[in-house]
């Protein structure tokens, strides 16, 4: 809505985050929202083909573009607007001072900041007490979201949790599985991602659907289980630690019962 703001005053706006994927669901989601609107809406990030970029670039610089998504590409000094109003940084404490000043700077007369984000780091908490910043928080939950039900679950009871996964499962539910390590460690006795991925395979290998994710993976994998995930083909999920697996799941329009388990955290959250 404040980009319409923007957009209807004759300004340009954009929205920078800090990973790819995620740029991708902004995008996808404001388009869905504003299909009805005569508006043009582009994506750039670091995978955009070149002769695609050379096009935007253009489009940018002559003002035909309205709202452009993107990552860090957003900053670079090539990428030129016409007259940027508004610039909405999600997830504002992964970019660097010095990259978030940058946007500043894409105008004569620097735009209006919006800067999001759910883990706020002390300078942002700083910025609220004593900068010229104003507030606002999202206190409500979304519509339709459930309430967190959160139980802890010794060693002694994995075999219990197994079942209940693939109770779940049957019923057409979602999970995603969180471990500390990715591979085995000499330094901490933790339980490790590809140990467990074998062992939970063998126990869910008759439901045939699953998809082993380490950190570790790039752009095509991610995506290829991303969508996997949005059509209901992976039914258990890993992760290195619970934070990327929320960024990666949590789309704009996601409609599936998830359930948490965090090993080693003894943490299984319903």
């Amino acid at each position: 809505m404040t980009s319409l703001i923007a957009i209807d005053n004759n300004y340009q706006a954009c929205l920078m985050a800090p990973t790819e994927i995620l740029a991708i669901q902004h995008y996808k989601s404001i388009k869905k929202s504003s299909q009805n609107l005569n508006l043009n809406i582009s994506l750039l990030t670091g995978s955009t083909k070149k002769k695609e970029r050379e096009e935007i670039d253009i489009e940018l610089k002559s003002g035909n573009i309205n709202l452009i998504v993107g990552t860090h590409t957003l900053i670079e000094e090539k990428i030129i607007f016409k007259n940027l109003g508004l610039a909405i940084i999600d997830e504002q404490h992964r970019f660097g001072v010095a990259q978030r000043s940058r946007l500043w700077k894409k105008n004569l007369i620097p735009p209006h900041i919006l800067i999001m984000s759910a883990t706020p780091i002390p300078r942002t908490l700083s910025m609220t007490l004593y900068g010229d910043v104003d507030i606002s928080s999202i206190k409500e939950l979304p519509p339709g979201r459930k309430k967190i039900k959160t139980y802890l679950r010794s060693d002694s009871k994995r075999l219990n949790v197994f079942k209940f996964i693939s109770s779940q499962i049957k019923k057409g539910r979602q999970i995603y599985i969180v471990y500390p390590l990715i591979e085995e460690s000499k330094k901490m006795d933790y339980k490790d991602l590809m140990d467990g991925f074998e062992s939970i395979f063998t126990s869910l290998k008759r439901h045939n659907r699953r998809r082993l994710r380490p950190g570790k993976d790039r752009l095509d994998p991610l995506e290829r289980v991303h969508r996997a995930v949005q059509h209901d083909v992976a039914a258990v999920l890993r992760a290195k630690n619970s934070r990327d697996a929320r960024q990666q799941l949590f789309t704009q329009g996601m409609k599936f019962s998830w359930h948490c388990i965090v090993f080693n955290d003894y943490c299984l959250t319903v």
